[in-house]
């Protein structure tokens, strides 16, 4: 139960990680709804199923990681499924922004479909060309990231 009871709705795994055992993300929202067969513990007290997306293949084989894929009892998680690929609903990325030269100016509309669905702004330390970004916003533009019904809980900057 490492991270139960919290807010969180997917995660992205290490390739190097070896172990998720079965109860390690219950009771948050997750992305999709605990399945009717789930044991009726698990139902009434689980909230939802959270995604951890890896492109490691090899994730799919460690007994450890335990997920709803699994036909084991002893292995099988009612609140985690194990996902191919990246998390593309969630995760902040290069696309989800707008530039102008080596500045960040505001969300790209990817990036405000994202906004409503991750509070969490990361603000990324290149720009869609590549370049490094060493400004961020519009000089005297409000509003570039944000509306008076949408904000963020947190914002990272990358440090180079």
């Amino acid at each position: 139960m490492a991270f139960a009871d919290n807010q969180i709705r997917s995660v992205t795994l290490p390739d190097y990680t070896e172990k998720v055992f079965m109860y390690s993300f219950f009771k948050n929202p997750g992305m999709e709804e605990i399945p009717a067969e789930a044991p009726d513990k698990v139902k009434a007290e689980g909230a939802g199923v959270v995604y951890m997306y890896t492109n490691n293949d090899a994730l799919f084989q460690l007994d450890r990681i335990h997920h709803l894929g699994r036909t084991a009892a002893n292995q099988k998680s009612w609140v985690q499924k194990l996902i191919k690929g990246e998390d593309t609903q969630t995760v902040w990325g290069i696309r989800d922004f707008t530039y102008e030269g080596n500045t960040v100016t505001g969300l790209s509309e990817s990036g405000i479909q994202k906004r409503a669905k991750n509070k969490n702004l990361i603000l990324p330390s290149r720009t869609d060309t590549g370049e490094v970004v060493k400004a961020v916003g519009k000089g005297g533009t409000i509003g570039a990231f944000v509306t008076a019904e949408e904000g963020f809980d947190s914002v990272e900057i990358p440090i180079r």
